[in-house]
């Protein structure tokens, strides 16, 4: 099922699917005496592979929850329904059409409010899930029955052979690949330290790029030579991947970014070229976007070395900003309660030089207000009011918008949640900075120099 906070179109709002696992999935799965992981939680990590697989095809229960519609979720289902002939359980939220393909399947419905499941809610879910998983342990193995549209409909359909579980050397590829995950991840944990850039090397030497499971340990890897600054070492290792690996926007997004911060504005430019022409030969998700978006801004506005630097005078800023501008807009439109992708395009977009470009950066940041305040309305895990960068972000877009009223609260709100000078309030009052000097009127300038002040 979903994890988080996410956006259902159905619903019109945001749901919190933490707060329905926790309150509702978990309570009904702890009465029986079985194992039960979400995918979130699925100790092997990463996107589709071989972990994932083994678990649809043999897992003894399958809860899906379709309220998103996401296209891996059907993906998922399908596998699922060509394997089992019973015991998957479909849940989705009320409102909007059920997709016709799955429509003469039996759904299990929950009501949201505003988004978020009720108490008494909940717990009408939860037993209703209990009832489903006891009939499916019970009696619907023993009169041998289907709950798969394929076995139903389709007479002698034998579906995928699960009889034997996967292969001893499967499992053992596995269990190598959690346990090479979890020395890369007590590597990357310590402090800066070259002997560990030593160490990545030598998993790096070990790297099997033509194992089902190389992508989980290979993102474990780029990720712990990012936490320890090793970019130069990114680069080598990503241009000696095989093509279906490095094309990988996962795979390219740490890509552009080792080359920002290691090498010549240029090769970025050249890299950001490439994973532009991955994306756009698929269906670009919001993410997708984001990811290229994020690396143009990276580009425009991190030139770390002296190199880079000269090497940025000689690029046209405007037509990268216009590129950078290009993704932010498809992202925000794909996912337009990304708070933090709005955020960063009303930026951009203040910085672009036009009168056409600033009035619709004011525009974005207004959209992007909107949307952050509304995650207030849901009752999730998170206090908003004491998370730290939920307030930092209102703040800056209270600024951007010249929203004066609200502005001292935040401050005071800020100031509360981080009473001591830290990093924290260093980055905001930067960021505050930056924006004061987007600002078109002395005043707006002069208030959110008072802010800075404030901020310390």
């Amino acid at each position: 099922m979903p994890f988080g906070v996410k956006f259902a179109s159905d619903v019109a709002d945001k749901v919190d699917f933490d707060r329905i696992y926790e309150l509702a999935l978990k309570p009904a799965l702890a009465a029986f005496d079985v194992d039960y992981v979400r995918a979130d939680e699925e100790p092997a990590g990463g996107i589709i592979h071989a972990k994932m697989f083994e678990r649809l095809l043999f897992a003894d229960l399958a809860i899906v929850d379709v309220t998103l519609d996401n296209a891996n979720v059907f993906y998922e289902l399908g596998i699922r329904h060509c394997a089992r002939r019973r015991a998957t359980i479909i849940i989705r939220a009320e409102g909007g059409q059920i997709p016709f393909d799955i429509a003469m399947t039996r759904i299990v419905p929950y009501k949201l409010t505003r988004g978020v499941l009720t108490d008494e809610e909940a717990t009408r879910l939860r037993d209703e899930l209990a009832r489903r998983i006891n009939y499916c342990f019970g009696e619907m193995e023993q009169l041998d029955g289907k709950d798969s549209p394929l076995f139903q409909l389709m007479d002698g359909f034998s579906g995928v052979n699960t009889a034997t579980r996967l292969d001893d050397s499967m499992h053992e590829r596995l269990r190598s690949g959690e346990n090479i995950r979890a020395r890369i991840a007590g590597i990357a944990d310590r402090l800066i330290d070259p002997s560990a850039l030593d160490e990545l090397d030598a998993v790096a030497s070990e790297l099997d790029t033509a194992s089902p499971e190389s992508l989980d340990v290979l993102m474990a890897l780029l990720d712990a030579y990012q936490r320890q600054q090793g970019f130069s070492r990114i680069i080598m290792l990503v241009e000696r991947l095989p093509s279906e690996l490095r094309v990988r926007p996962s795979v390219q997004g740490r890509y552009v970014l080792a080359v920002c911060r290691s090498e010549s504005a240029e090769l970025a430019e050249l890299a950001l070229s490439e994973m532009e022409s991955t994306v756009d030969r698929s269906i670009a998700t919001a993410e997708e976007c984001a990811r290229v978006f994020s690396a143009y801004q990276r580009l425009l506005d991190h030139p770390v070395r002296s190199s880079y630097a000269d090497g940025m005078a000689k690029l046209d800023i405007r037509r990268l900003s216009d590129r950078a501008i290009r993704w932010g807009r498809r992202a925000f439109e794909l996912d337009p309660h990304d708070y933090y992708t709005g955020l960063n395009l009303a930026e951009r977009l203040l910085k672009h030089g036009t009168a056409e470009a600033y009035r619709e950066g004011k525009a974005v940041a207004g959209a992007t207000l909107y949307a952050l305040l509304r995650l207030e309305r849901i009752e999730t895990a998170v206090a908003w009011n004491q998370d730290y960068w939920y307030q930092a972000t209102l703040l800056q877009l209270n600024v951007m918008l010249e929203n004066w009223t609200f502005v001292d609260d935040l401050v005071d709100r800020i100031r509360s949640l981080k009473e001591t000078v830290s990093w924290e309030l260093e980055a905001t009052r930067l960021n505050i900075a930056e924006m004061r000097d987007l600002l078109d009127t002395p005043e707006g300038r002069a208030r959110a120099g008072i802010v800075i002040d404030k901020l310390f």
